[in-house]
């Protein structure tokens, strides 16, 4: 795991890195994840950011590109082989692992590979909200709008803070035409991303509607071109204990690990083995999915004896409730980010965030500085995608902190995320001409991005400084 700024510039900060849209998809649907991605506050996608992965992958060389690309039909796919788990033993540490993987093949353009390495992650731990997340963002770039859904939900039942989550579901929900769900959890994201103008429009466009379309109606996407032996099919069920051989099958398009169209056993299993983990979840969850009408238990009266009694006519008067006037403490929102800031740089970062967190969707929704150190405590949580969001949500409140760019530009750095990190060093720079520490991260990368203007530009405020 890389940590990302250790000195008082920092308020910490490792974030989760954008997930990348496969090569193989549409235009659209490059379009359509990146728009999922950026109503969730992370940015382009395309990321929650998403932002940020903590791992350090070995990117092939162009050389080794080339060679593929020109390979042509003898290219040969092995989605679900994953070299990093050799010498992993801890279930929990495959996890981590395996959703770093699916990161680094995100930002590879491998969305095939990535969802492999996602599927995985919730064969190997069912309650992995992350895991469920990332799987919502691919398949929503896929068209399963279904699989998205439920994707999504079940993320939220895991975690019902999971701010990108809420966001997504929102969008997914609006395009499969479930409006009145979709401006139920807008409304729920707008608390996380106050005035995100792409929530703002989720919300205008579906107030007032009373369309409810339950997910047991929205068709799974199902490619026919995938061939199987259906004995083989059988065997992968009753091996994992799976008897619902339509869910099998919808879920097995997902797990063409080899891209050749015909589902193999491994394949089949593979895709058995995120029904089971889905349906443990469920299970676990009780099945109550975050937007849904609960029915209302019907109860029974007692029959009673029928009794006349004469009438008396009685003239209504409005009854006077003196309501109680509970009088609450103030809160001292200034000194409470103090507190915090001082539990965070004492190594406490869970106690910094309890102290804040509470807040930030009341009396702190427009304080800058409480939403930046909020972030800072979270990345160094590892919860990088409401990390990056806010500290986003902290530079739109208050541009001027020049350390909130810097520690932006650094968590975006380290995710390989070279456009936005420059672009955060530049703004440091703009508002803080003397910061030494951005140039110097600023003339690193444009020596790395082979980009001369940037780097001559930061050189120069090197030596003035």
């Amino acid at each position: 795991m890389v940590t990302v700024m250790a000195d008082d510039d920092a308020d910490g900060s490792a974030l989760d890195n954008p997930i990348q849209s496969s090569g193989e998809l549409s235009d659209a649907d490059m379009a359509s994840m990146s728009a999922a991605m950026r109503s969730a506050g992370l940015g382009s996608m395309l990321e929650e950011t998403p932002a940020a992965i903590e791992e350090e992958g070995e990117v092939s060389s162009q050389q080794e590109s080339d060679d593929a690309n020109a390979s042509g039909d003898n290219l040969v796919y092995q989605d679900d082989i994953f070299p990093e788990l050799e010498d992993v033993d801890d279930n929990e540490e495959m996890v981590r692992v395996l959703l770093n993987v699916g990161e680094e093949r995100s930002r590879k353009s491998d969305a095939k590979g990535a969802l492999a390495a996602f599927n995985k992650a919730i064969a190997l731990d069912p309650s992995s909200d992350m895991a469920w997340f990332n799987r919502g963002v691919l398949l929503e770039a896929q068209n399963d709008a279904r699989g998205a859904k439920q994707a999504f939900q079940i993320c939220l039942d895991l975690n019902p803070d999971h701010a990108p989550a809420t966001a997504n579901l929102s969008s997914v929900l609006e395009r499969m035409g479930d409006l009145s769900s979709a401006y139920k959890v807008a409304q729920k994201a707008l608390v996380f991303y106050p005035g995100h103008p792409a929530l703002v429009e989720i919300s205008n466009r579906c107030k007032g509607s009373e369309v409810n379309i339950p997910i047991a109606e929205v068709p799974r996407i199902t490619e026919n071109t995938h061939t199987y032996d259906e004995s083989t099919v059988v065997a992968a069920m009753d091996e994992v204990g799976v008897d619902d051989i339509q869910a099998v099958l919808q879920e097995a398009v997902h797990h063409d690990h080899d891209r050749n169209l015909n589902l193999d056993y491994s394949e089949l299993k593979s895709a058995a083995t995120v029904v089971a983990a889905t349906e443990e979840v469920l299970v676990r969850l009780e099945a109550k999915p975050i937007i849904s009408v609960q029915p209302v238990e019907e109860v029974t009266v007692a029959e009673v004896e029928e009794v006349v009694q004469p009438v008396e006519e009685v003239i209504s008067q409005p009854i006077a409730v003196e309501e109680e006037v509970i009088e609450q403490p103030e809160i001292n929102i200034e000194s409470l980010i103090e507190e915090a800031t001082e539990l965070i740089r004492s190594g406490d970062a869970a106690g910094g965030l309890s102290i804040l967190k509470p807040h930030l969707k009341t009396i702190a929704a427009e304080n800058a500085n409480a939403w930046r150190v909020a972030g800072g405590a979270m990345a160094r949580l590892d919860l990088d995608t409401h990390a990056i969001a806010a500290i986003n949500h902290a530079q739109t409140l208050d541009p001027s902190n020049s350390s909130g760019w810097f520690n932006l530009g650094s968590i975006y750095h380290r995710g390989e995320d070279f456009s936005e990190a420059k672009k955060c060093y530049l703004n440091a720079l703009e508002v803080q001409p003397d910061y030494l520490k951005a140039a110097s991260k600023l003339s690193d990368l444009s020596k790395q991005m082979s980009d001369v203007e940037s780097y001559l530009f930061a050189t120069r405020i090197i030596a003035t400084i």
